[in-house]
């Protein structure tokens, strides 16, 4: 797994994944005509698909410990590509009860 950390003074900031999501270039481009994306080919999935990481941010000093978005929150199914932010905290050695903050930098609808 890459390293996807920047250290700023004594502030770490580790980018964390709660998954990966697809969408269709018609549906979210819908302006875009689909011979535009050609260059990018290679960033696309197999289906010609554009995908998005889930990032969250985790953001360290030396007593705090603070959590930015938290992602979709748990799969619904096992199938389900997002879900996977505790996941990547684990992988980074962070515990949820670790967590001083949580700071939202937006929100969803909510059905």
């Amino acid at each position: 797994m890459p390293e996807n950390k920047v250290t700023v003074g004594d502030i770490e900031i580790t980018s964390l994944s709660d998954g990966l999501l697809a969408f269709d270039l018609c549906n979210f481009f819908p302006d875009i005509p689909e011979i535009n994306w050609e260059p990018y080919h290679d960033l696309l999935t197999p289906t010609h698909q554009v995908q998005f990481n889930l990032a969250c941010f985790l953001i360290r000093s030396s007593d705090k410990t603070v959590l930015v978005d938290t992602g979709l929150g748990p799969k619904p199914t096992p199938d389900t590509p997002w879900g996977e932010l505790l996941k990547s905290m684990d992988s980074h050695g962070v515990k949820p009860s670790e967590i001083d903050m949580v700071v939202m930098t937006h929100a969803h609808r909510i059905t």
